[in-house]
Parts: structure tokens; C-alpha cells; sequence
């Protein structure tokens, strides 16, 4: 067991939905904005400041965090590694930081980047993520880029959720990809990877680079002092519609971030300078350029342009002192790091000539060891940022030397370093200088350019005797887990490493659902992609028709539904000669057949668990028009009428006319008989389930036989098992466990097809079942003028129409997904092990003042709790001082963070009543009030006087429902680790307040309203 909530990767921040894939394609982007940028030459219009920032709850940040050395070389092969070193650099709490006050992780990392904020980190981070997709976009196709950015989102703590990503259309010369994060349109350009690519670092004269013709010096056109830039890269930044990108990003209310590695970042920033150049200043902070490794792109009077117009600011470009690739194609100049790692343009020398020694390679490398070591120094002393100049190497050089990067990916380090020094001897001439455009940020000083970690942040000792943080290793973490849980994941991969969850979810589950976590299988399974295919693919081969017919199609399809109906019996145990299986629409059309067909009479019971669900419930209209009395019995009063030699069970009244006065139901007292006449016995039905689908209590599979045992001659107990939410992930033998009814929704089951369910029944109770309604295949024979019908037989008559055949051919695929998964038991041991850890690692939450993060509902402290509780975590959220938080606003947080987690009264009012502390009669009063002053459901919150600790009575606010995560047979390590980092980073130490609610949550009090309901906010229904 871990010792400390696990510091997982962070699930997708808050986004913004479209219904399906939204396109991003430029050019239609354009032509829908509403506002224009102006045109090259024409007057901006008026600015308009940016929208300012949403605000954020605060989060404290109490965990130390190691911050390595940033490496960011040239080389293409290398970005992927430095990934991780950015993910370590990145506190992983990030995404929840926005408009927050920083904490030091925080702030150290923002000062080693040069970052004023969690955006601009966030920007860092998706711009990584992007410059090594759009890389492997070139090698492996888009496909597996994609594949590729889900990975390194999970990999790279702080990454806000990349959605809709689009890429370049055919034939772009200048390749790159566009994804959308929750405030940004972040686009990145491919670096140096293809042949032309080569041929276009090569391009290296000089052409004007600002529309408006403009430049610091005054120059304009081609004059020396002219802006200009390389006039490769300015080639294929022209061929960017840079414009039409921004206006997408401003429609949408987002900032546009421009990012590139290598000559990607050089498109980047001339993208930017055109655009900056065109934008009026208000609109500055609307955009932003990332660059790594980026080569200087423009002469120095582009340089001054920039620093003079502030654009600097909007540009930065990470790079290592050792990497000398940028520097192979002329001379640029670079500002050493100073204290932060700042390094700012230099605009000086725009003749393009520079001073220094001429006298050899060995002389330089003298010369520049003598210069670094003086300037370190002098770093450490004053902090100050100091300036280093190189001279630029041969054209014919260049070639060459161009040649070994591309053969060799790039030299580090040593090797590097000492050919830079070495080129700083060559004398200049043949090409105009080229010197970077914007900030040029190296990383820190005083640590080698191994990757070695810089030393832990300090903190305060009382946070470190609190709790205990680690860092956020998910390789580590996923490795302890899997040792304690070896039934996680069906067994190992077929290659021996991971587990085979990993490549069947990337296979069958990825692509739909990309980096978001499902946690809802309790509400609906998931299907696999296969399952589909192997459907479509049939009935793309295969002609069925209706069964009701003799025809080819029609037999195909009889054939196909009695061969499903046969594998479904032999799944769940049931021995065809005892048992039949009636195809429904739902669990919820099961509930509602066995309703209208029971055998009710004035002597029957219809008892039921208080924490059923609503369908069950459902069945007492039907028990009371059959004079059936009502019980709504808790759990504890099942076990005492069980132990007791009482025939029937004591529980609360349930709005019978049958029962009694106090609340008890009596049989011989509702009734003249004991029986339903006609010497048949009275026939009573039991209703429980076998996991409460609201907090995954799991009860007892022997009440079936005891409950049945408790039956006389004269009086017969009938027992539904309630299975819709246990059959998915749990062995069902009725040879073993002989339940009269249980009911299934395949959806639940298989994920697909909706609209299918099934009610399995014992065949004595089928001949003795009452139905009414008759229809289409259900009934043989009949005529119209006569009241006589004759009903078919077997399960056909009780399946009114035509079966929807297709829908139960597709049930076979699902089937096997099962079978490929190992069975439902494999399938129980690993949702079983996911169950666990989730449980395990969410009750160890904390505040600062050690105060409980959840109130967590269910058996799971229960001591027998393997058997009694199921895999689903249902809880609310408290405050430090153990009020509860809106857990509508979170369930708003959670989906806009791609969480899939239930909310609400999960369709069981009984459970919910029990675990928030509410009666049944004050949510009813409650509800009755609110329908009185005209306020629709759903509602969040109710006032309910409660003793106080000091006496007399006070008010306390209860929760009208809660949160619910639930595993399922695709459950991941992932999946429970994005959760629970989720809830550590949001509500540590939030405090409980209207106002972190949606704004559309809070209501005002109606008129002629008591203080009972006055403070309800809506939002409980969850069905």
C-alpha cells in the first residue's frame, strides 16, 4: 500500500465542449470570424483588451518537487526525452493554478522557464507535446501522432488537454498541427527533417520581414537598416495563414500560441513578427510564440524592431549554451543566462561585421574558456546578464558543417562546444548576419549539462510532517501497484511488457475517448471498437430479416437470436430447464414485466430494499393495484427477519392502503385470506440488489434461498435479484443462487447495443405469471371478432413485436470481448484490484489541518467488505471544516476536465437519504415545497434542522446528491490515478462557498418560501 495519495499525471483541465469533431481548418475558420484582421498595410483597428482570465479556486501547493536541468538541444531524436525532463520541471498541481497565487514549486518553475503564470507553462508544456507529434507525423503518419500526444499528455504533468487536433492540409510545404487547449489555438511547425527542409536552412540571403516595411533604424524597403530576415524561413512563413489562425483563435475567445523546434521555431517567430507587426499593441497578449533550438532568423534591425515594440516579450526560445547547431548557419548573437536564465536580443553591430581574434582555432578556444569562465563568475556574483559574441563561420563551412548535423543529428555537449569555439576564429565574410528575434532562455547556471537534478525545494516542516508528497513517478507508482495487484489487467502484454489492458485499450478504447478517463461503468460499459467492426462487417455480408417470417433472411435471423439466447443462459448458469430468458428493452422493461405479470392478491407482500433502484421501485404500482401490501426494508431488518422464524419481514410503511398504521406490514391483517383464492397461495415478491448501483454496497447472494425458505403452503416468497449493475463484473450461477427473476441491460454489460435487456425467470413462476398486453410474435393464434387468443410458447410470449434482432445479433460480439478478456472472472479480479487502489488511495485525502478531503459512502470500512462492497467510490467533498462543497460544481469541473465521473441522486433515493443523513419525509417535504413555488427540478442542496452540539436545534445543509466513480472491466491504473490527483489539486483545502458553484447553479429564494428550502440550489437528478 502507498503511503501518500499517489501525485498522479492530471487529467485534461477544463475545456471547452463542441458537439463531434470540430474542423480547424484555416480557411473555413476565416470565413466565419467576425472580426477581420486588417489587411498588410491597412490601418488596425481600434484594440480591444484580451478578456481577462478566469478566475481559480486557490490551491496550495504542499509538495516538493526536484527540478532537473532542462535539456533542449538541436537534435530532433532528443525532444521526446526532454519531455520527461519538462514534466519533472512542472509541478504536477499546474492545470488548477490558473489565476491562483503561486506556491514555490510553482514559482520555481515559472523562474526557470521565464514564465509570469500557469498559462504560459502550460503553453511550454502543449508546445512540446505538439513539436515532437508533428515529427512523428512525418514518420509514422497522423495516426499514430495522434496516439502519440495522448502518451506524452499522460507523461507530461501540466499539459492542458490538446482536443481537435488538425492537421496541415496535403501539399502544405511548411507541415504543422493545430490543437485546441481550454484558453489557447496552439499551432506547432516541423523542424528540419525532410530534404527540403535542408535545402531551405541553405536559403540564406536576407528579404524584408515586416509588412508595413518598417524597422527601428528608420530604414524601409531594402536599406541597410532595413528589417530583414532569412529569406528561406520567410518563405515558408509566408506560406502559413497565420492571419486566418489568429482570427480562429479570437472567435473562439483564445490566445493563438505559435510553436516550433529547429526551423519550425523560425517559421514560428517570423509568423509572429507578422503578425505583431499588424496587431494594435492591446491585442499583444492575444499572442504568443515557443520556440526550441531555434537558429536567428533576422538581421539586427529586425532585432531592434522587436525589442523596441515590446515584441520580445511575445517570443521566447529555449536553447542550450552547449548546442552550437543553431548557431552553424551565421553569426548570431546571444546573451549568456544570468540568475533566472534570462537571455535578452542583442540589436547591436547591424553593419554585420564583428570584432574578435582571427588567430586560429586553438586561440578561440583560449579565448572563449577564459571568456565563460569570467562570466560565470560574474553570473554568480552579480546576477547580471552578460554578452557573448561569436563570429560567423564560412558560407562553404556552413554547407559542410550543415551536412554532419543532418548526418549526425546534432553534437553535445563537449564535442559541440569545443567546435563552436573553434568557429569563432573563422573570419567573416559572403553573408549578412542573422541574430535571434525575441527572448532567448538557456537553462540555469551552476548545474552541468548531464540532466542532473538541481536540490529539492525547501518547505516548511509542518507540511512535510502533514503528509508525506512524492513526486510524480507513474512508471514507479504503476509498478508497486501492479505488484500488490497481479490480477490487474489480464495478464502481460503479448511482447511481455505492460499488461494486456494497455494495448486493448489503446486498440479498442483510445481512439474514442483520447486522453479523457472514463469512471462510469456502473451508468454504461464500454464497448470496443472491434465489436462494432465485427457487426458492421456481418451485416455488410450477411442479409437477416424479421423472424416472424419463413424465409432465408428470416431464418438466418431466428437462427442468430436463439443462439445468442442459449449463450446468454449458459453465462449466467441458467439451466434451460428451469429457467427461460425473455429479450426486454432494459433491466428497467424486465422490472416493469414482471410488475404487470406478478400474481398479486389481496395476501401478497411486495418488500423491497430501501436502497433499490427507482425501477424497483417502480413495481409498487403495479403490487397496489393487485392489493398488495408495501415494505421498504433496510438492510439490517432483512438480516433480523432472516435469523428470526417470523414470516414476514418488519419495515416502513410504503404508501400501501394495505399496511399498517405504524408502519408495518401484517399479512394476515391485510387481507380476509391468506391466499389469492381459488386454493392457490398468496404469492409475495422479495426485491433486492445485488449492488446498490449508488454507492456499490454488495449484498448478500444467500438472502435469495433465505428469503425463499421462508414460504408456507398457503403463503410463497418469489425473490428478484436485481443484477443490472453486478452481472457486468461479477460470476452469476443460478444453479447456485436460484433467484425467481434477475434482470440485465446489455448496455451495461458490453457498452453496446442500447435498447436490449433481458429478464431470466424460473419456468414455474413463468406458467404462473398473469400477462395482460399480447402482441405480434407473442401470441400464436387469435381472432378479431372473438375474445380468444392463444399465446406462444417458451419466452416468445412473453416478447410483444418483433424482436429487434439485429441489436441482439450484435450481443454475440460483446460476448466476445468477454471471452477475449479471460470471463468474468478474470474480469472480477481486475476490476476488484482497480476497485481497491481507488478506494485506498481517495480515503487518504487530506486538507492541510489533516481533515478528511471526502466523506466516502458504502461498506468499505465494513470488515467483511470484500464481499459487501463493490468496486465504486461515491463520496462528497468537505471543506476543512467538514462542510460540503457543491459536488454539482464539481461534477461541472469534472466534465469540463474529461473526467467521467456519475453525479447526482444516481436513480436510488433510498441509498442517497441514507448516506447524506436526510429523511425520505423531509426530502419529500422538500420537494413538494419547491414543486408549490414553481422551482422544476433537479435541486442540490436542502436546510434541515439537526440538534446542535451545545443544544436546542440549528440548520444544517445537506447534499441532495453525491459523486460517483465506478470501475468497470476496462478500468485503468491511469483512470483511478487522474482522479485522484484531480481531487487532491482542486479541493485541498477549498473552502465551501456558494461561489464556487456555476454561476447558473445558485437560485434566489422564491417568494413565499420557508427558511426549509430557501438556500436549494437545483441539480440532483442523475438518471
Amino acid at each position: 500500500m502507498l503511503a501518500s495519495p499517489l501525485q498522479a499525471p492530471p487529467p485534461v483541465p477544463p475545456r471547452q465542449r463542441a458537439q463531434g469533431r470540430a474542423s480547424m481548418d484555416a480557411q473555413s475558420a476565416a470565413a466565419q470570424a467576425q472580426a477581420a484582421l486588417p489587411a498588410q498595410g491597412a490601418q488596425a483597428p481600434a484594440a480591444t483588451a484580451p478578456p481577462p482570465p478566469r478566475a481559480a479556486p486557490s490551491v496550495h501547493l504542499n509538495n516538493a518537487v526536484p527540478l532537473p536541468r532542462l535539456v533542449l538541444a538541436s537534435a530532433p531524436s532528443l525532444l521526446a526525452a526532454n519531455l520527461r525532463k519538462l514534466g519533472q520541471l512542472v509541478p504536477p498541481p499546474l492545470p488548477l493554478l490558473r489565476g491562483a497565487a503561486p506556491g514555490a514549486a510553482w514559482g520555481r518553475a515559472a523562474e526557470v522557464l521565464q514564465v509570469s503564470d500557469a498559462a504560459g507553462l502550460q503553453d511550454v508544456a502543449a508546445a512540446m507535446v505538439l513539436c515532437e507529434a508533428v515529427y512523428r507525423s512525418v514518420e509514422y503518419g497522423t495516426e499514430q501522432a495522434e496516439v502519440a500526444i495522448r502518451k506524452l499528455q499522460r507523461q507530461l504533468p501540466g499539459t492542458p488537454h490538446l482536443s481537435h487536433v488538425q492537421w496541415s492540409p496535403l501539399g502544405q510545404e511548411q507541415r504543422y498541427v493545430v490543437a485546441s487547449t481550454p484558453d489557447a489555438i496552439v499551432v506547432a511547425f516541423l523542424g528540419t527533417m525532410r530534404p527540403g527542409d535542408h535545402l531551405v536552412n541553405l536559403h540564406l540571403r536576407h528579404a524584408p520581414a515586416l509588412p508595413k516595411g518598417g524597422s527601428a533604424g528608420g530604414g524601409v524597403g531594402g536599406s541597410t537598416n532595413a528589417a530583414a530576415a532569412h529569406a528561406g524561413y520567410l518563405r515558408r512563413a509566408a506560406g502559413i495563414p497565420a492571419e486566418q489562425l489568429y482570427q480562429l483563435a479570437r472567435v473562439q475567445g483564445k490566445r493563438l500560441v505559435l510553436a516550433g523546434h529547429s526551423l519550425g521555431g523560425a517559421v514560428a517567430t517570423l509568423c509572429a513578427v507578422r503578425l505583431l507587426d499588424t496587431l494594435p499593441p492591446a491585442l499583444h497578449p492575444t499572442l504568443s510564440c515557443v520556440g526550441f533550438a531555434v537558429p536567428p532568423v533576422g538581421n539586427a534591425a529586425l532585432a531592434a524592431t522587436a525589442q523596441a515594440q515590446g515584441w520580445q516579450q511575445r517570443i521566447t526560445n529555449y536553447m542550450l549554451p552547449e548546442d552550437w547547431v543553431p548557431g552553424l548557419l551565421s553569426l548570431f548573437h546571444r546573451q549568456r543566462a544570468g540568475s533566472k536564465g534570462l537571455a535578452s536580443l542583442d540589436g547591436s553591430d547591424s553593419d554585420g561585421e564583428s570584432s574578435g581574434s582571427e588567430s586560429g582555432a586553438q586561440a578561440g578556444i583560449a579565448a572563449q574558456q577564459q571568456q565563460r569562465g569570467a562570466e560565470q563568475q560574474q553570473q554568480q556574483q552579480s546576477g547580471t546578464v552578460q554578452r557573448q559574441r561569436q563570429q560567423r563561420p564560412s558560407f562553404l563551412l556552413s554547407l559542410v558543417l550543415t551536412a554532419v548535423a543532418v548526418l549526425t543529428g546534432g553534437l553535445l555537449s563537449g564535442a559541440g562546444t569545443r567546435l563552436r569555439a573553434a568557429l569563432t576564429a573563422l573570419p567573416s565574410h559572403l553573408l549578412p548576419r542573422l541574430v535571434h528575434v525575441g527572448r532567448q532562455i538557456a537553462p540555469e547556471p551552476g548545474t552541468d549539462a548531464s540532466g542532473s537534478d538541481l536540490p529539492l525545494l525547501e518547505e516548511e516542516s509542518h507540511v512535510l510532517e502533514r503528509r508525506q508528497m512524492v513526486l510524480y513517478d507513474v512508471d514507479a507508482a504503476k509498478a508497486k501497484f501492479l505488484q500488490r495487484f497481479p490480477a490487474y489487467g489480464y495478464g502481460r502484454a503479448a511482447g511481455g511488457a505492460g499488461r494486456r489492458i494497455d494495448d486493448l485499450y489503446a486498440a479498442e478504447i483510445a481512439p474514442r475517448l483520447g486522453s479523457e478517463h472514463y469512471l462510469d461503468f456502473t451508468g454504461s460499459g464500454l464497448y470496443f471498437n472491434s465489436q462494432i467492426a465485427g457487426l458492421a462487417q456481418e451485416l455488410g455480408q450477411t442479409a437477416l430479416g424479421n423472424p416472424h417470417s419463413i424465409t432465408p433472411s428470416s431464418m438466418r435471423a431466428s437462427r442468430e437470436v436463439e443462439s445468442v439466447r442459449r449463450r446468454l443462459m449458459a453465462l449466467f448458469g441458467a439451466d434451460p430447464a428451469e429457467y427461460e430468458l425473455v429479450f426486454t428493452r432494459s433491466a428497467t422493461g424486465a422490472l416493469q414485466l414482471i410488475g404487470e405479470m406478478f400474481p398479486w392478491s389481496g395476501g401478497s407482500q411486495y418488500a423491497y430494499l430501501r436502497s433499490n433502484h427507482k425501477s424497483v421501485l417502480g413495481i409498487r404500482e403495479y403490487a397496489k393495484r393487485g392489493g398488495a401490501a408495501l415494505l421498504s426494508i433496510r438492510e439490517e431488518e432483512v438480516e433480523a427477519w432472516l435469523a428470526s422464524d417470523d414470516a414476514k419481514p418488519a419495515g416502513a410503511q410504503g404508501g400501501s392502503s394495505h399496511a399498517a398504521a405504524n408502519g408495518t406490514a401484517d399479512v394476515a391483517a391485510t387481507s380476509g385470506s391468506a391466499n389469492g383464492g381459488g386454493g392457490e397461495p398468496a404469492y409475495s415478491l422479495f426485491a433486492f440488489p445485488a449492488y446498490d448501483n449508488f454507492s456499490g454496497k454488495m449484498n448478500p447472494a444467500e438472502w435469495v434461498k433465505a428469503v425463499q425458505a421462508k414460504s408456507t403452503p398457503g403463503h410463497q416468497w418469489k425473490v428478484i435479484w436485481d443484477t443490472a449493475a453486478y452481472a457486468p463484473c461479477h460470476p452469476i450461477n443460478l444453479a447456485e443462487v436460484p433467484a425467481d427473476f434477475i434482470c440485465l441491460s446489455f448496455y451495461k454489460l458490453f457498452g453496446y447495443p442500447t435498447g436490449v435487456g433481458a429478464l431470466i425467470m424460473r419456468r414455474d413462476m413463468a406458467a404462473r405469471m398473469r400477462k395482460v398486453f399480447w402482441g405480434g410474435g407473442s401470441a400464436n393464434f387469435t381472432v378479431s371478432s372473438l375474445d380468444w387468443s392463444l399465446l406462444s410458447d417458451g419466452p416468445e410470449r412473453f416478447e410483444d413485436g418483433t424482436l429487434p434482432f439485429i441489436e441482439i445479433l450484435a450481443l454475440k460480439y460483446g460476448l466476445q470481448v468477454f471471452d477475449t478478456l479471460g470471463g468474468l472472472a478474470a474480469i472480477e479480479a481486475h476490476v476488484e484490484a482497480v476497485g481497491r487502489f481507488l478506494y485506498e488511495q481517495a480515503s487518504q485525502l487530506r486538507h492541510s489541518n489533516g481533515a478528511p478531503l471526502l466523506e466516502i459512502y458504502g461498506n468499505h470500512t465494513r470488515p467483511d467488505s470484500a464481499k459487501r462492497q463493490g468496486s465504486t467510490l461515491t463520496f462528497s467533498l468537505l471543506d476543512p471544516s467538514g462542510q460540503y462543497l457543491s459536488w454539482r460544481a464539481a461534477a461541472h469541473a469534472m466534465m469540463e476536465a474529461g473526467l467521467h465521473v456519475r453525479s447526482g441522486g444516481m436513480c436510488n433515493p433510498g441509498e442517497l437519504c441514507t448516506s447524506t443523513g436526510m429523511s425520505e419525509g423531509e426530502m419529500m417535504k422538500l420537494v413538494e415545497q419547491k414543486m408549490r413555488a414553481g422551482v422544476p427540478p433537479p435541486w442540490e442542496w436542502a436546510l434541515v434542522s439537526r440538534p446542535a452540539a451545545g443544544g436546542g436545534m440549528e440548520q444544517k445543509r445537506l447534499p441532495m446528491g453525491a459523486l460517483r466513480a465506478s470501475c468497470g472491466y476496462m478500468s485503468r491504473f491511469e483512470d483511478v490515478a487522474a482522479l485522484i490527483h484531480f481531487l487532491s489539486a482542486t479541493y485541498t483545502d477549498a473552502v465551501a462557498d456558494v461561489a464556487t458553484a456555476p454561476e447558473d447553479v445558485v437560485e434566489p429564494q422564491p417568494p413565499g418560501v420557508d427558511a426549509f428550502s430557501a438556500d436549494v440550489v437545483r441539480g440532483m437528478a442523475s438518471c
